[in-house]
């Protein structure tokens, strides 16, 4: 959804380790990347600071819109 409204401020998506290869698959099939981190919302928001993404989470629940935060 975020791509389509073009409010991704880079390719990359931030998930933790955690993460499965579904969801890197489907990211790949949007011509997005998945960016891997240590889990940890503190690790999560660190990775997307480190690749310019606006958009990333963890498997807990935790969505970071860096836009917002």
């Amino acid at each position: 959804y975020q791509k389509s409204k073009n409010a991704l401020s880079s390719q990359a998506i931030v998930a933790t380790n955690m993460s499965n290869l579904a969801l890197k698959e489907y990211l790949k099939s949007q011509d997005l990347e998945l960016k891997h981190c240590a889990i940890g919302d503190k690790f999560v928001s660190e990775c997307m600071r480190l690749n310019k993404a606006n958009f990333g989470g963890e498997q807990s629940g935790h969505i970071i819109f860096s836009d917002y935060a």
